[in-house]
């Protein structure tokens, strides 16, 4: 190797040693970062994970809740098809309705109502008329017999807010009879919310399909009624399928909040499952800003460490240079000199021994 080339590998492995260690710092810093990052991902699909089960159960226990209303639905308006609607039979169905009601806590009210809208088991709602209610102009016009579940309203007995389920009886002549009307309390519904332990500042939410929210917990009566079918949830093209993930600031406290909705495939529900993501990920970021100074410390470590190598190198390279430039001057003067230059080293051996001259490349005359 010649001593350019030597010299200019001397010169490079400082530089060299010094991008090695920042290439090791970043490595380790990138590493570490993208770790509490999956880390961070993992945590958020957990909680997605738990509100998808959480929307799901809460589902299928307000579709069985409509149900167990349905079921005595339908035996009434078969009573009422095949009986009519006589002082006889609607005594006998308003002591089987009242009977139903006391031994099924979910349910709030049972009622027959007749074709102008009055109801004709229920007492506490006399004066009062049912005609104007949008599920009874709803059985008023259309000859559906299915069970229709209408937005929360509030009960003519007591006030509350309650979900309504209700069928269409039919007169001996086919035309329209009245309305079998079944009810649950939204209180009732928000209750049984509160069962499910999944986060300080977590929320459930069981919306009927045009946005009206119908139970909530918590803070039950300040929404219950309330509109949000101006949310990308009803809105939102991509959001429209029947259940999936869903993260959003919330408008109410501007916190960001990671859910999960599930839409009934049977009835107009939809039930959202949320939870603060700041609550969520205070455990992950308290851990992680401490796995984080832990690394930071060893980044710092190693790059002291790998400064004061790279500071040996240079020192070594500026060494080696001057020795290399003595060496340049000694052999310079040692060939110029007319008398042969020797150098032994301490072993006694001989490191240099300069060339023989000419009498003529000494400057001797030649006679």
């Amino acid at each position: 190797m010649s001593a350019v080339t030597q010299r200019a590998g001397w010169s490079r492995l400082p530089l060299r040693a010094a991008a090695f260690v920042v290439l090791t710092c970043a490595t380790i810093l990138g590493v570490s970062g993208w770790r509490e990052w999956a880390a961070r991902d993992a945590v958020l699909k957990a909680a997605e994970a738990e509100m998808a089960n959480v929307a799901r159960s809460l589902t299928q226990h307000a579709e069985d809740s409509l149900d167990l209303l349905d079921s005595g639905v339908v035996g009434v308006v078969s009573r009422l098809e095949m009986d009519g609607t006589g002082p006889a039979t609607i005594a006998k169905l308003g002591n089987l309705l009242e009977a139903r009601k006391k031994a099924i806590a979910r349910i709030h009210s049972l009622a027959i109502i007749d074709d102008q809208g009055n109801s004709l088991t229920s007492p506490g709602t006399i004066g009062s008329t049912f005609s104007d209610d949008a599920f009874f102009r709803y059985h008023q016009l259309s000859p559906k017999r299915e069970a229709h579940v209408g937005r929360p309203v509030k009960s003519l007995l007591d006030g509350e807010w309650v979900i309504t389920l209700s069928r269409r009886f039919n007169k001996q002549d086919g035309s329209f009879g009245g309305v079998v009307l079944a009810t649950t309390s939204s209180g009732y519904l928000s209750h049984f919310y509160e069962q499910f332990e999944i986060g300080r500042n977590s929320a459930v939410a069981l919306m009927h399909g045009d946005g009206l929210i119908i139970a909530r917990n918590p803070s039950n009566e300040t929404f219950v009624g309330r509109s949000v079918s101006d949310k990308p949830l009803f809105r939102e093209p991509d959001l429209q399928r029947p259940k999936g993930a869903y993260h959003f600031k919330s408008s109410l406290d501007g916190a960001e909040r990671v859910s999960f909705f599930n839409r009934s495939s049977r009835f107009p529900l939809l039930l959202l499952a949320t939870v603060a993501k700041d609550e969520l990920l205070a455990p992950w970021r308290a851990a992680a800003i401490s796995r984080m100074l832990y690394v930071l410390a060893l980044v710092m470590l190693i790059a002291v460490i790998g400064g004061v190598l790279v500071r040996q190198l240079q020192r070594g390279q500026r060494m080696a240079v001057a020795l290399a430039e003595k060496e340049a001057h000694f052999r310079l003067l040692a060939e110029g000199s007319s008398d042969m230059v020797t150098r032994i080293g301490l072993d006694e051996r001989l490191r240099y021994v300069s060339p023989p001259r000419s009498a003529s490349s000494a400057g001797v005359p030649i006679s």
